[in-house]
């Protein structure tokens, strides 16, 4: 299930799936998490405040050491399958040969 993954989400008022520009995945790399990239997410919200955004919170990579599951992190299809799950919920992504969504995933590992 989806509701297992943490995020942060920006959705502009009026973006529309089938008009608007393709939603950004940020999947930030391994150090503090997401505050170590907060001069580049602030960059992308001010340049580009047409286009959603969502960072999902990774607590395993983030050093998060007081989290619940951070000794017992989401295995990959497990992670991957909460990721399909907030996507297809959200009605970025679909199944559908007939009309292809997508997004484009930006991500960084050190």
């Amino acid at each position: 299930s989806h509701s297992l993954l943490r995020y942060l989400l920006r959705v502009p008022e009026n973006w529309n799936r089938s008009t608007g520009p393709d939603p950004v995945v940020f999947l930030h790399g391994l150090g503090l998490g997401i505050w170590q990239y907060q001069k580049m997410i602030t960059h992308f919200l001010k340049e580009m405040p047409d286009i959603p955004i969502l960072i999902p919170i990774q607590p395993q990579i983030s050093q998060d050491f007081f989290h619940p599951r951070y000794l017992k992190p989401m295995l990959r299809d497990e992670k991957v399958d909460c990721l399909k799950g907030l996507l297809q919920a959200l009605g970025w992504v679909n199944d559908s040969e007939k009309e292809r969504k997508g997004v484009t995933v930006l991500s960084h590992s050190k």
